[in-house]
């Protein structure tokens, strides 16, 4: 739980008093209203980018022109905007405004700030409705002062910032020497007329500079799909361009229709360990050269897997942290073309074990964590979570939903949030509209629980009555996940017949008909849920990880059992006893909470962040059990510890500051 984000601490920095200006010396007018503050539009104002640049490619170097231009589409002023420029400092830049020059502010860097922003004033204020175009120059430059052998760039252009991504117009023209050794590829289309790489609705515009290399070019209908090379990994980049060929024309067909005119496939590393989206339509994939280390199924694979992407993530931007939602997705993506082309399942199978992996090590898997929780977390989070449980929760969807559902669930996301961030709430509403059922339970226990899905066919046995074979086959329970899962039942004469079993139920009996006897038994068929075996589970050997392994929420009663050992073993850390509240807290253990963060506060030095949350909390749950004297001065004595900082609860929407405190004052917390 770390205390302050980036946007609250830029929005503070630039916040101004608003001025209240008088329109008149007679008679009762109202003042009018003068922002000088910077604000974040709900849906900010979509910008057109032109940008002109030379080069000087033995120095790494660019020099740009570039204009900027939006319309205030919202029902306020704008005086105060923000730039974003990640080579700031190792560039020049200026701008302005029908010629008068705008200079940033200067800001305090902070130890959290980004020193890529670059707020200003306006010289004019931008009306509702109104309409400018920002005039800028800048230049950057490697900072070795040479260009390597290949070099994928992106951020390298200044643009407007509002906290969150957006989609754009761009058209970038570049000049490479008519005698340069490098190749170029953008995230736009070439435009013949005019030289400029066009893109529209992009969420962001790369650049990559190859040297020596050679580019292959195909359409996939109206797509130009190009894949640069060196002469070593020509044969992987042909495979590749055909193989994305046949992807685009696959999810054309499944979802309707591909969301860029331009997809470029650029080298990555020399390894052959997968790839990444560069930008707006162009993906790298590593280890061209080393093609022979890798089954040809590994190439098709990471190529449909990348361009997948570019229809979550790059399509469809990400409204959540960590961004599991647009993994997930993007994951099915790549697993319908495996399935429809037959190539092995091995990929996903790995992708869903990593997530099994950290199960049997006991890790706290749960997915709704705040940034804050997740930046301290002492795993591997990326591949346990984001990817293996991200693919595994939205494979389990499926399965629940049935594909049929799914896929309708599928296109109308992307029909709905095309230019737009999705979160989990967003895509939760979604699928209830869509399939006319409430999925809390679904999303509760995949999501923001560490719950942990564990069947078995315990047993099967067949009777013949009435000349038919009937087979009773019983499915235990044995995890703390809940949900309906397939069963299929084979029989001699090569039919199947499937059953899901009754998520209510710990113990169910699936009852088949035959005429035939029964083959054999098979719990998910197709390979498409995470279930694991919990006799492969590793135990925490000590209070402080199994309070790191508790979920943040939902974690049920086992959590009065890590509060007992906590106590038993007298655990020393005041962040694991604050959890433990939090969790406490969570399951509406409100004696027990509020022993835990009188623990904590023990612990806790003098005016540290975690002093002054335990104190808070303490008000909270004093109030929640009728002892408002109590809770008051627990939040007095909380004011004596305030730092300054800014702890988020992010599961409860929950910021707790010194303004939090003295709302508190004045009224009892309530949940």
């Amino acid at each position: 739980m770390k205390i302050m984000s980036l946007l609250s601490v830029l929005v503070s920095m630039l916040i101004l008093s608003v001025v209240q200006v008088c329109c008149s010396s007679s008679g009762n007018v109202t003042p009018a209203r003068v922002e000088t503050t910077f604000w974040i539009p709900e849906i900010p104002p979509r910008a057109e980018y032109k940008i002109e640049c030379t080069t000087d490619m033995e120095r790494g170097h660019l020099s740009c022109a570039e204009e900027i231009y939006f319309k205030n589409n919202t029902d306020r002023q704008m005086s105060r905007l923000a730039m974003s420029w990640a080579w700031r400092e190792l560039g020049t830049f200026d701008m302005n405004l029908n010629g008068k020059t705008i200079i940033p502010i200067t800001i305090d860097q902070q130890e959290t700030a980004d020193s890529s922003l670059m707020p200003f004033d306006l010289p004019e204020p931008v009306h509702p409705g109104e309409e400018i175009t920002l005039q800028c120059r800048f230049e950057l430059s490697n900072p070795e002062n040479k260009m390597p052998s290949q070099m994928a760039i992106v951020d390298w252009y200044p643009r407007l910032w509002w906290g969150l991504e957006t989609h754009d117009q761009y058209d970038v023209k570049i000049d490479l020497p008519t005698d340069s050794e490098y190749i170029l590829a953008t995230s736009g289309q070439r435009i013949k007329d005019t030289g400029y790489y066009h893109v529209d609705n992009a969420r962001s515009f790369g650049l990559f500079l190859g040297r020596e290399m050679q580019r292959a070019e195909a359409k996939a209908g109206d797509v130009l799909v190009q894949s640069l090379y060196t002469p070593k990994g020509e044969v992987c980049a042909r495979l590749l361009l055909t193989t994305a060929i046949d992807v685009i024309n696959f999810y054309r067909e499944r979802f309707g229709f591909y969301p860029f005119k331009s997809l470029t496939i650029v080298p990555g590393m020399d390894e052959p360990v997968g790839g990444y989206p560069v930008a707006t339509g162009i993906v790298a994939i590593h280890g061209q050269e080393n093609m022979s280390e890798r089954p040809e199924s590994h190439w098709r694979w990471i190529t449909a897997h990348e361009i997948g992407h570019q229809y979550w993530g790059e399509y469809v931007m990400e409204k959540d942290s960590p961004g599991w939602l647009w993994i997930g997705l993007g994951i099915y993506a790549d697993r319908e073309y495996s399935r429809a082309k037959e190539l092995p399942p091995d990929h996903h199978q790995a992708m869903m074990n990593r997530y099994l992996d950290g199960i049997s090590q006991d890790l706290d898997t749960t997915v709704a964590r705040p940034p804050e929780q997740v930046a301290n977390i002492g795993f591997d989070h990326n591949n346990v979570v984001i990817h293996g449980k991200g693919y595994s929760i939205i494979s389990a969807l499926s399965c629940v939903l049935g594909k049929e559902a799914f896929d309708q669930i599928y296109r109308k996301c992307l029909e709905q949030f095309g230019g737009r961030r999705m979160g989990v709430d967003d895509f939760q509403s979604v699928c209830e509209t869509e399939s006319g059922q409430n999925l809390s339970w679904f999303f509760n226990q995949w999501v923001r629980s560490n719950r942990i899905l564990s069947y078995k066919i315990a047993s099967y046995e067949s009777t013949i009555q009435n000349g038919r074979y009937v087979t009773e086959v019983r499915v235990e329970r044995l995890g703390d996940l809940e949900m309906p899962v397939p069963v299929e039942a084979r029989f001699e004469d090569g039919t199947n017949q499937l059953q899901f079993t009754d998520h209510l139920l710990k113990i169910n009996i699936l009852r088949f008909e035959s005429d035939t006897p029964i083959e054999n038994v098979q719990l998910d068929p197709k390979h498409e849920l995470a279930v694991a075996d919990l006799t492969k589970r590793a135990r925490p050997q000590n209070a402080e990880s199994m309070v790191q392994n508790l979920s943040w929420t939902n974690a049920g009663s086992k959590v009065l059992k890590v509060f007992q050992a906590a106590k038993e073993s007298n655990m020393a850390s005041e962040q694991q006893w604050n959890k433990l509240g939090l969790v406490l807290f969570d399951g509406q253990y409100y004696p027990e909470a509020l022993e835990a963060f009188r623990r904590c506060a023990e612990l806790a030095a003098d005016h540290s962040i975690w002093k002054f949350c335990a104190q808070v909390w303490q008000g909270h749950l004093l109030d929640l059990m009728e002892r408002r004297e109590e809770a008051l001065i627990c939040y007095q004595e909380a004011l004596k510890n305030d730092t300054g900082d800014v702890m988020h609860h992010d599961q409860y929407q929950m910021k707790i500051d010194r303004e939090w405190i003295q709302k508190r004052l004045k009224e009892p917390f309530r949940r």
